[in-house]
């Protein structure tokens, strides 16, 4: 049935389903006659049954790998992995998980060859010019099909070590680099940026003053969205282990052994040099793989130096080519001296860019408001020395300091030099004498009426990034102004702060009389300059900001509470129909200071309305973030309390920071001293939570004590959650690689290793006493040891070994056991690669105490300081990328009878009809066969209806690889009339086909 032509698609789809059916009950009753025929629909790209042809072969290559590698299945996967058009992204990555799964086990791993199937993924990369037949935008598609499969499989340590073991594998995106074609190195370039998730800086088209002239697609500062509570990064980087740095230490460790800062190098060089003949296109395509050439060097030599150890950093830093290059004065070599000058130099560049925006993570934007301006670490000293001499300025220089403004010259604010007020009040005004001073002048009365609403100069300026000087000026002069009493006592008698109290009197009159109204239109009113289009578009968001300033200090909070503002922020901070305000107001006030503002965050934590609990409940993780004072005295409280919010999406976010804020010690402690009971059915986050309460004494106590939590859930981590556990880790690796360069999250992505419930036990001196009482480390060690048992109890036991010893407590527990040295032979020598993957991984769990690190030493091994990372001292020698060779079993001459045919006298018709068919399975023979064929069915058509030539017929389809046109020539010339009459009343042993579909059949009819 699935030879038919097109017009029996209906019969081929119901023959598919049997034969889908057949795999699903047991793969040993599926004829082989079957398998052939589904595989040669899957080798016919234009048939409909295509894709489910080849599903069909990847469901069976799962199940018996053997099947499919003797019926020529695996070279079909591998072919339809680069072939397949219009490519599909899921339906190469279902091809390749089934590959991924083959290579794994050295059980399976003997079906498939390296050299053959394997490189037949690859090898469009290493060949620039394919063959005449193929177009550009075929060639193209090509190139970018194995780049995507490359990718894919480096994202998973079955595909890394295969790739890494074979020369081929990894070297064939360097030889893609040195090939003749832009198009080519261009993807090979793209495909390393992908692989280690970096992104590629975007070019500027102005404005550029060399090869080196980028800007980062994610650079903070171009982004106008930066106020009002944005997440600002984590204040100190996380104490959780990333197991995805492990992964890319991997990654470059196999690369620069492949030479891949080389091949950058080398491709940069080239790329750099311009030739008459390049037109203008390809002269600026040249220019952009050269800047992702450098940019992407100074990302790996960055990576290497965080990530790796000093030996293997240094090795990498080096670039002794380039370097080579840059410092020959041959005048032979004058315009390639000159370019790889200039790769030096813009590397030098790109990593002081990338130490500026490191050291101001989170958002740029925020930082300037709060008067961090982002300067040269190299101008630090002259900064400091010169603030010094400012802050010690008589008056008479200060008077003259002020003139440079131009603020005590004139009242138009367009005329002043702004960046002489930042200096002036970041300097000599620091000084409270010289603050008394200036108080003295028209200097100070000028800036505020700027600020004043009624002026409508600051608040009419639009809302941009390249206006936010004028916010960090304003905020900084009123710290300047609350620093001393005499600044204290002007600002209180200022019209600013009153005029903003009129404003928010203004905004609640008008809103209730619109919430009265049951949505009436908005009252139109010049002065209402916290309407929701003017805070959206203008400055006048802004005072909420200064606001904040005020509410950091006490005589600040004073100030504001003798002008009654709070209030009217209190109820502005609740509306039900300003969500908008809500936000700004939590966001921008202080809670440094016990007082007002930490009562206007508790109300909008309670606000009727869903949209202000949530954002006010968001606002604690940035305020976590920021560093917070007496952030666990009094958040972790509020926090606790969120948990028990009507709404999901407050109690999730809730959740959320708390997990976040365990990570200090004095939060989880408050935590636990609140006795958060109801973590225990809110999911599975709440319960890895909860996991983390052991890492504590008073956590321990209240787990095993107070609840019966820790009775409950040792006996189901021993059965099967430590099982569980290391296929959660499994899957975290993969899904964090999910999506290319268009996801949202692309470059930003971390798998940290949730907590183990035997992990957290080891950490105390009471934990480790209830291991040894138990003894289920012993339990888990002997599962280890236990080449037998089933790989995912080998993994999730590796897995409670490795958190167990992640702290000097649990590492005595490997000690005694003797079992790191077995770890580190899994790691080099396991057979099975996802084991070995996590050896490594676990390998560098317990590198993070000093004791782990100096018995890793001990074994070879070697890390960087608190990274979690071990690394081979000579990866070169060490076997970790080196994967055994097992003999190729995927042959059909092993398996094959040694007979097919039976021998048939000389002039006998059947032998010779049969031997024709054999002959169309070879296709110089095919048009001579199918002509005799069709001669013998004119002239003796009864031969075609002898069960004998059918069987025999089926037998060679069975055996032989015939093209879908030979498959349906042979099933429409035979008379299948009287078949299955003859099937069942044969008696002869040796009918096989027909003895196999009759068993499956009845295997089918007794599964319904």
């Amino acid at each position: 049935t699935c030879a038919f032509d097109k017009n029996y698609e209906r019969e081929k789809i119901q023959a598919i389903k049997l034969a889908r059916k057949i795999v699903q009950v047991d793969c040993d009753y599926l004829p082989r006659t079957i398998l052939q025929a589904i595989t040669s629909i899957a080798e016919s790209k234009d048939d409909p049954l295509f894709r489910i042809s080849i599903i069909t072969l990847c469901e069976i290559a799962v199940k018996c790998p053997q099947l499919v590698a003797v019926s020529n299945g695996i070279r079909i996967l591998t072919n339809v992995v680069i072939e397949s058009q219009p490519f599909n992204d899921s339906f190469q990555a279902a091809i390749l998980t089934v590959l991924l799964f083959l290579l794994n086990q050295p059980d399976t791993r003997k079906y498939i060859r390296h050299n053959c199937d394997l490189r037949s993924i690859y090898a469009p990369l290493t060949d620039a010019v394919l063959p005449d037949t193929a177009s550009a935008a075929e060639k193209i598609e090509r190139w970018k099909a194995a780049k995507r499969a490359m990718v894919f499989m480096l994202h998973s340590w079955t595909g890394l070590l295969v790739l890494a073991n074979d020369p081929l594998g990894l070297n064939s995106l360097i030889v893609a680099m040195q090939q003749p074609s832009i198009e080519l190195n261009e993807i090979a370039v793209d495909a390393i940026f992908e692989i280690f998730r970096v992104i590629p800086p975007k070019q500027e088209v102005h404005g550029a003053r060399s090869q080196g002239a980028w800007i980062r697609s994610n650079d903070v500062s171009m982004q106008p969205d930066g106020l009002g509570g944005t997440e600002a990064a984590s204040r100190v980087p996380s104490k959780r282990t990333n197991i995805l740095n492990n992964f890319s230490a991997a990654l470059l460790i196999a690369f620069a052994d492949t030479g891949l800062i080389e091949g950058l190098t080398d491709l940069g060089s080239r790329m750099s040099t311009e030739n008459r003949d390049d037109s203008e296109a390809g002269r600026a395509a040249k220019k952009s793989i050269c800047n992702k050439c450098t940019f992407l060097l100074g990302h790996l030599l960055t990576l290497a130096n965080s990530l790796l150890p000093p030996s293997h950093s240094a090795r990498l830093q080096t670039l002794p080519s380039l370097v080579k290059v840059a410092a020959s004065f041959n005048n032979d070599n004058a315009t390639q001296r000159s370019h790889a000058s200039s790769i030096v130099t813009n590397l030098h560049q790109l990593a002081q860019t990338t130490n500026s925006i490191g050291q101001n993570s989170g958002n740029q934007i925020t930082a300037q408001i709060k008067g961090n301006k982002t300067r040269d670490h190299r101008l630090d000293r002259i900064n400091e020395v010169k603030r010094k001499m400012e802050y010690r300025m008589d008056e008479m220089s200060l008077v003259q300091k002020m003139r440079e403004t131009q603020v005590l010259l004139t009242k138009d604010a367009s005329k002043w030099d702004w960046d002489a007020v930042a200096d002036l009040l970041e300097g000599p005004l620091l000084n409270s004498a010289l603050i008394i001073a200036a108080l003295r002048t028209k200097f100070f009365k000028r800036l505020l009426s700027f600020l004043r609403p009624s002026n409508k100069q600051f608040s009419a300026i639009p809302w941009h990034v390249k206006n936010m000087s004028y916010v960090r000026n304003a905020c900084q002069l009123l710290r300047v102004l609350v620093s001393c009493e005499a600044g204290q006592s002007f600002l209180e008698l200022n019209p600013l702060i009153p005029q903003i109290v009129d404003l928010m009197k203004i905004e609640l009159e008008i809103e209730k009389e619109e919430g009265s109204r049951k949505g009436g239109r908005a009252r139109s009113d010049p002065n209402r300059l916290f309407s929701t289009d003017q805070t959206l578009k203008t400055m006048s968001r802004e005072y909420f900001t200064m606001l904040g300033i005020l509410t950091s200090t006490q005589a600040g909070i004073n100030i504001i509470c003798k002008h009654k503002l709070f209030e009217y922020l209190t109820p502005m901070a609740t509306l039900k129909s300003r969500d908008d305000l809500a936000h700004l107001i939590v966001a921008s006030l202080d809670y440094s200071v016990s007082g007002p503002s930490r009562v206007i965050l508790t109300r909008s934590l309670n606000a009727t309305s869903k949209v202000v609990r949530y954002l006010a409940t968001r606002h604690l993780r940035t305020l976590f973030r920021n560093g917070a004072a007496q952030y666990a005295e009094w958040a972790i409280k509020i926090l606790h309390r969120q948990l028990s919010d009507e709404t999901p999406k407050v109690r999730n976010e809730a959740l959320l920071i708390l997990d976040e804020t365990s990570d200090e010690i004095d939060c989880l402690e408050a935590l636990i001293g609140n006795t958060p009971t109801n973590l225990f059915d809110m999911g599975p986050l709440a319960k890895e939570l909860v996991i983390r309460f052991l890492s504590r004494n008073s956590g321990f106590i209240f787990l095993s004590q107070e609840t019966n939590f820790l009775a409950t859930e040792m006996p189901k981590w021993k059965e099967s959650e430590y099982i569980n556990y290391g296929a959660q880790i499994e899957k975290r690796l993969p899904d964090a690689y999910a999506g290319g360069l268009g996801s949202a999250n692309f470059g930003e992505e971390a798998v940290y290793l949730p907590p183990h419930l035997y992990g957290e036990l080891a950490t105390t001196q009471r934990g480790c006493e209830l291991l040894k009482k138990t003894g289920d480390f012993k339990y888990f060690v002997d599962i280890l040891l236990n080449e037998n048992a089933q790989t995912f109890q080998r993994r999730g036991a590796l897995w409670v070994v490795g958190t167990v010893g992640k702290s000097a407590t649990g590492l005595q527990f490997l000690l005694e056991a003797d079992i790191i040295g077995y770890i580190v032979n899994l790691a080099s020598k396991c057979p099975c690669l996802s084991l070995r993957g996590a050896a490594f991984l676990v390998l560098g769990i317990i590198s993070s105490t000093l004791r782990g690190r100096e018995i890793l030493s001990a074994h070879g091994w070697e890390s960087a300081l608190e990274k979690s990372i071990a690394i081979p001292k000579d990866t070169r020698k060490n076997p970790f990328f080196h994967i055994p060779e097992v003999e190729y079993e995927g042959t059909w001459a092993m398996v094959a009878p040694e007979k097919i045919l039976p021998e048939f006298p000389k002039d006998d018709p059947v032998g010779e009809i049969l031997t024709y068919f054999s002959n169309l399975s070879n296709h110089i023979l095919t048009e001579s066969a199918s002509k005799n064929l069709k001669r013998y069915k004119i002239k003796n058509p009864e031969y075609f209806q002898m069960n004998e030539v059918i069987v025999y017929a089926l037998r060679l389809l069975e055996t032989y690889k015939f093209r879908p046109n030979s498959r349906q020539f042979i099933v429409s010339i035979l008379d299948f009339s009287n078949v299955f009459a003859a099937s069942s009343n044969s008696q002869s042993t040796d009918d096989s086909f027909f003895t196999l579909f009759n068993n499956a059949q009845n295997l089918i009819n007794s599964a319904k």
